[in-house]
């Protein structure tokens, strides 16, 4: 996958944010969503850096702003 089509598994994710059910496993995706990006793009270390504070961010409860924190570096790296 490309950062193109991680924005499109966050605007799922985002969606189902907006409903605000099933919270902890929504927190627990977009923390499995900010590892999946690192691991899987060739990311310059600030990149991954913020990645996993976003990824900080969700398990400390933060979803929305994890969410954000993504999507900006997502449309970073994809020239968006």
């Amino acid at each position: 996958m490309n950062a193109r089509d991680y924005l499109h598994v966050l605007e799922s994710l985002t969606r189902k944010a907006g409903s605000g059910r099933l919270e902890n496993s929504l927190i627990i995706a977009i923390a499995d969503l900010a590892d999946q990006i690192a691991l899987s793009l060739d990311l310059p270390p600030i990149e991954r850096d913020r990645l996993l504070m976003a990824r900080a961010t969700a398990l400390g409860g933060r979803p929305d702003l994890a969410i954000a924190k993504i999507e900006t570096i997502l449309r970073r790296i994809a020239g968006l």
